[in-house]
């Protein structure tokens, strides 16, 4: 379903004006899957956020303390960290635990995430930003929480605004995100789109026993875009300073999942030198 929610960019003119914000009453019929681009006013630089992909597992007794680190750098930071968490097929730890397991959360995309991101050695491990941090992007938990804070620092030339509008009869979600450029960026860098669904109850291992209640927070229920991400305007050279870059998909959530619970996630990362994360904001599918 990936590539089918894009349309090129290929014959798109640079506009002068801003185009119309989708407004919270909508007609579905009449949006269409874009791509868009034109000059604005420069705006201040945004607070740059902070994305923590966690892979994890079900039958990892160790998974649940990396979730209570993940949530206490959340506590710690309000509306700065955002979280995703992966179960991908091509780990042990990640299996059903027999019996009990009531929802399978192991989807290809975490398995090609996996990869993507230089291999899963043990869980649970994570990106941050997906930056280098001694010589990996993936780190044992004791090490999230500083580089959490490292990235928290860092300044970023791209400022995001994400909006949902979603149908209740057909479940269709309108995701409209925008990138404004608040400095001049050369680098080819790409978009991800993710969604992920809170407040799934099922069972997880512990060190000593199993809690058949537990309730599993950020799991990824799909990569919107492509695993490596959709590119951005690869056709200039610079994107300048006061450009604007607005992608819009429509999407379809499947009747298993809870609109309630499920969150949309847009970043931006590098697609040339690196994989890290410029800027990252998540919004409520309702």
């Amino acid at each position: 379903m990936k590539f089918a929610l894009f349309i090129p960019i290929s014959a798109i003119v640079l506009l002068s004006a801003c185009t119309k914000e989708i407004g919270p009453a909508i007609d579905f019929s009449k949006v269409q899957a874009k791509d868009t681009f034109y000059m604005a006013p420069l705006e201040n630089a945004q607070l740059k956020n902070v994305l923590i992909e966690e892979f994890t597992g079900v039958k990892c007794p160790n998974c649940p303390d990396g979730h209570d680190i993940v949530a206490t750098i959340q506590n710690a930071n309000p509306n700065r960290v955002i979280a995703i968490g992966y179960y991908p097929f091509n780990q042990a730890q990640t299996q059903p635990l027999a019996g009990l397991t009531k929802q399978d959360f192991r989807i290809t995309d975490a398995t090609d995430l996996s990869t993507f991101l230089g291999g899963v050695q043990f869980l649970p491990i994570a990106a941050v930003d997906r930056k280098m941090f001694g010589g990996a992007i993936l780190n044992a938990r004791t090490l999230w929480s500083n580089n959490v804070q490292t990235q928290l620092a860092v300044a970023t030339p791209i400022n995001m605004q994400l909006s949902v509008v979603y149908d209740d009869v057909t479940r269709e979600a309108v995701i409209k995100t925008s990138l404004k450029y608040t400095s001049a960026l050369s680098n080819k860098h790409n978009i991800s789109i993710a969604i992920y669904e809170n407040n799934i109850v099922d069972a997880q291992e512990y060190p000593s026993y199993i809690d058949s209640n537990y309730n599993f927070k950020h799991v990824l229920r799909d990569m919107i875009t492509p695993i490596g991400g959709a590119s951005v305007l690869d056709t200039l050279t610079t994107k300048a300073a006061g450009l604007v870059f607005e992608k819009t998909i429509l999407y379809t959530l499947p009747t298993n999942w809870n609109p309630a619970n499920c969150k949309i996630v847009a970043f931006v990362h590098d697609a040339a030198a690196t994989k890290e994360v410029y800027q990252v904001i998540e919004k409520s599918v309702k």
